[in-house]
């Protein structure tokens, strides 16, 4: 883990240790010297902060008299709040230890991506003679995922977390592990040129309702004497309010990770029912909405240069769009695709009638487990023995905007790739 240096050294004491439910008991008894140390002096003096050593800060702790233990505790967390480097949780190359201070609360546990959201699994231990309670997780160096505390049946952000991650059930705290990328590509530069993202109101006749659309238009947008490939985003509004895609597409098209295209943002009316799979929603899409919109925008009449994304049941919608209309969708992009629904039956369907030549990206979280994880790497195979071109990754993240809002950059990279690549 990580040390303290300068005027802060701690000794290696074999102390404590905590056990699979995260009840922490001491097992080895130690002399202590009467004349207690100022913890609080020590840390006040501390200069430097290169690592710290988490197990040398508990094995301290809980050989310290109890009547020393909460001043230790609040020096300790002095230094890492003082810290530019370093915050909560305290992360390591393969460790985070999760932190929490409350005098009076009886249980805090740590549901989030990293346990399928499970209020009851992780539960945090309390230091006795203090405030502080911990929970240590193994992760991959790269991880991000979301979170958040329960504290006596309370759901709570991390109050001592500021970064958060917000998603369609609100803000999450995040945890990300040192090698951890931040997508910067979602915040607006005002240094790059910025495209245009005009809304309307499209009616279908054939559903006999309404739904907004935007569209995106890239800088310099010329439809006089250019015409331009096209995206087409389910879970339209979100991908703008939730995963800033039209920043994604300014920073991707400004330094050419991606050729400049339009992006047409249409939002669900039911979206269970419509992306469940939906033939009225896809034929409505096919034959009305991009005919609609194709007459208003200079854009290619060519499915090589039309594609169509999603996340979750909006992946698995693009890939029942490609699927049944190749001759219009010849690119095709899913967030996290939920495969699974009725038994697998679109991955079955593209093993049942091949298609070949296409371009597809797709990914999805380790932690979302198997349910995801086995049919999109079934339909990755699939795909690629049948001649289409396939990326996949898979990311050490969860189903939340969070993971799919730092991939976009991929997906318009997969799909309308120039000859840079991004970071």
């Amino acid at each position: 883990m990580r040390y303290l240096t300068g005027i802060l050294l701690f000794a290696l004491i074999t102390a404590g240790c905590t056990s699979s439910t995260g009840v922490v008991t001491n097992t080895t008894a130690v002399e202590k010297d009467d004349r207690a140390p100022d913890w609080s002096e020590q840390f006040r003096h501390t200069d430097e902060l290169d690592e710290i050593d988490f197990d040398a800060f508990l094995a301290q702790l809980y050989n310290a008299p109890s009547a020393d233990r909460q001043a230790m505790v609040d020096s300790f967390l002095t230094v890492i709040e003082g810290s530019d480097e370093y915050g909560f949780p305290l992360v390591s190359e393969d460790q985070a230890v999760y932190i929490y201070t409350h005098t009076s609360a009886s249980t805090v546990t740590l549901p989030g991506d990293h346990n399928g959201w499970t209020a009851a699994d992780d539960v945090l231990a309390r230091v006795s003679g203090t405030n502080f309670w911990f929970r240590r997780k193994n992760y991959p160096n790269d991880a991000r995922l979301d979170y958040k505390l329960v504290v006596d049946g309370n759901w709570i952000l991390d109050p001592r977390n500021p970064h958060r991650v917000y998603g369609g059930y609100g803000p999450n705290s995040e945890m990300a592990m040192p090698g951890y990328v931040q997508p910067v590509e979602i915040q607006e530069d005002p240094d790059i040129p910025h495209g245009t993202i005009d809304q309307i109101t499209f009616e279908s006749d054939s559903l006999n309702n309404s739904r907004t659309v935007r569209i995106y238009t890239p800088p310099g947008y010329d439809p006089e004497n250019e015409i331009y490939p096209v995206i087409y985003v389910h879970d339209g509004g979100e991908y703008i309010s939730l995963g800033s895609m039209d920043h994604v597409l300014d920073y991707s098209i400004a330094n050419g990770y991606c050729e400049p295209l339009i992006a047409v943002f249409v939002d669900p009316v039911n979206r269970m029912d419509e992306y469940w799979r939906n033939d009225a929603f896809m034929e409505m899409f096919v034959h009305e909405l991009i005919p609609a919109i194709e007459a208003d925008y200079a854009i290619e009449d060519d499915p090589s240069r039309r594609a169509v994304m999603g996340c979750s049941l909006g992946g698995v919608t693009s890939v029942y769009f490609g699927l049944h209309y190749p001759n219009v969708f010849g690119k095709i992009a899913g967030h996290s695709s939920a495969l699974w629904i009725d038994g697998s039956a679109t991955v079955d369907e593209v093993e049942a009638n091949p298609m070949s030549g296409m371009v597809f990206y797709l990914d999805t979280g380790t932690f979302e487990g198997s349910t995801y994880l086995d049919d999109n790497r079934r339909l990755r195979d699939v795909l690629r023995d049948n001649g289409n071109q396939v990326t996949y990754t898979e990311w050490h993240e969860a189903h939340s905007w969070g993971n799919w809002r730092a991939h976009i950059d991929d997906i318009l990279y997969a799909l309308f790739h120039t000859n840079s690549v991004p970071e």
